[in-house]
């Protein structure tokens, strides 16, 4: 179980998806969750959104990317590249290494009409699919409000550093900043700590409950390096939180039909054990350069699975699109059939309420 979730923490936390992230489609609205008050966004929060809103402004991009990880006793690496050119077009391709015989690549790649998320892990390989001509069709269509459509766009696959600063602002409560120099450029240092616990756990896994501490190989803290003037997310800090001597000492043995606890206490963990860290870092940023178009260029060999979604998620798009404008349809009614402007909607004749009990109400013709 710690190694399924220390490797759930890697792909969806530090939003870099090296080894089994897929695309996802939109969370359907039948069932909606309950609200939740939301608290007004804090100035380290605000500051991620400012830099999010100029990623997405940069037109075109080329960058190194590299990570280390500290986690479970074992350290690797992963290492790759990213590149963003007009017309929807960009590139992550990253591989592991350090782990011995275990390896894995991730290469995601659009070239403006197709989307490709390929994997391979050890000798086997997989790559989903997507048409996005019909995809957009839907999003832009009028009924299709922008929330919707954004929520789409940020989960259609793409990693980056849009997408990284996008979950980590979801996930995490930022509640520090403060301004330093890293390699010579001025940044942003925005920490926080976890607050959705619910993207720590994956499918068919018990959840985290927030009234307990985080187990150390969860990362439970983060540090963000922002450009000042770019905002790109130069330097990811993710980092664990070590046990406190109790807790190293608990008993966490099953419990047999006796009431007893099941074979031998293990030995306390020795003090200071060094939880989980993984540090990512963008270097070789190139913000504005031209790519050559010939560098989204990709076809999955015959040998590989290839999943095609594009069917079920447009299915899924024109189900929930629909779905959400007639629930504002239903709202418009609620409201007294207002129509836009301030304007009402005229009474049909003689469908006028009944006159309270003793008011004179004339039934004389109108002047002329």
């Amino acid at each position: 179980m710690p190694q399924i979730r220390s490797l759930r923490v890697l792909v969806l936390l530090a939003c870099l998806a090296p080894l089994a992230a897929t695309a996802q489609a939109p969370q359907d609205p039948a069932a909606p969750a309950p609200p939740r008050v939301v608290a007004p966004p804090t100035p380290a929060e605000l500051a991620i959104d400012a830099a999010i809103a100029k990623l997405k402004a940069i037109p075109s991009v080329a960058a190194t990317l590299n990570q280390s990880v500290e986690m479970l006793g074992q350290s690797f690496q992963v290492d790759g590249r990213y590149l963003k050119a007009p017309g929807n077009k960009t590139l992550t391709f990253m591989t592991v290494s350090g782990l011995g015989d275990a390896s894995g690549a991730m290469q995601q790649v659009s070239d403006g009409r197709v989307f490709h998320d390929y994997r391979k892990i050890f000798a086997g390989e997989r790559c989903d699919r997507l048409e996005l001509g019909p995809i957009y069709k839907r999003l832009d269509s009028p009924d299709c409000d922008p929330d919707l459509r954004n929520e789409v766009i940020s989960q259609l696959g793409y990693t980056g550093p849009e997408t990284l600063l996008v979950g980590l602002r979801k996930a995490l409560l930022f509640d520090q900043m403060g301004e330093e120099t890293l390699d010579g450029r001025e940044v942003l240092r925005i920490g926080g700590r976890w607050k959705d616990y619910d993207a720590l756990t994956g499918p068919g896994q018990p959840p985290f409950q927030p009234t307990m501490p985080l187990p150390s190989y969860v990362p439970d803290k983060a540090t963000v390096y922002i450009g000042k003037v770019d905002g790109w997310p130069y330097k990811l800090v993710l980092e664990g939180r070590t046990p406190s001597i109790l807790e190293q000492k608990k008993d966490d043995r099953p419990i047999g039909p006796d009431g007893k606890p099941i074979g031998m206490k293990a030995q306390p963990k020795a003090v200071g054990e060094k939880p989980t860290k993984i540090t990512m870092t963008y270097k070789d940023v190139k913000i504005g350069i031209a790519v050559d178009p010939r560098e989204f260029a990709f076809q999955p060999g015959p040998q590989v699975s290839t999943v095609d979604g594009t069917e079920q998620l447009v299915a899924q798009l024109d189900r929930i699109i629909a779905d959400r404008a007639a629930a504002k349809r239903a709202e418009a009614a609620k409201a007294g059939d207002a129509i836009p402007g301030g304007l009402t909607a005229p009474t049909p004749p003689g469908s006028e309420p009944a006159p309270p009990p003793g008011t004179f109400r004339s039934t004389a013709p109108p002047p002329k």
